[in-house]
């Protein structure tokens, strides 16, 4: 399977990055019980990280939505990220678990 790409222009920061999560199996991560949801990022060629709070839009169908920030798009590159959900339990699950999504700026 291909990672995902997103793509942004370099000083672009809309709109927002909305992410449907989904399983293993491909259904809809139920965050109903998630306390957090953050975007990891990093720069595979620098090594930057970076981590972005995703706001959850819809609970039940896993949809979240992240603020691109100004730091992400500053020049050409890419970041490879994970979205990390921490549950109440403190058990985490990083979406997607194989491959990254791939953030690319232009």
């Amino acid at each position: 399977m291909n990672d995902p790409i997103v793509n942004y222009s370099v000083g672009t920061v809309l709109p927002n990055l909305i992410a449907a999560l989904q399983t293993e199996q491909g259904t809809a991560s139920n965050l109903t019980t998630a306390s957090t949801v953050n975007l990891h990022l990093v720069d595979p060629r620098s090594g930057t990280e970076s981590i972005k709070s995703a706001n959850i839009v819809t609970a039940n169908d896993g949809i979240v939505s992240v603020e691109v920030s100004s730091d992400l798009t500053t020049e050409p590159r890419e970041w490879l990220g994970r979205y990390r959900i921490t549950f109440a339990s403190g058990r985490t699950v990083d979406v997607p678990n194989a491959g990254h999504l791939r953030l690319s700026i232009t």
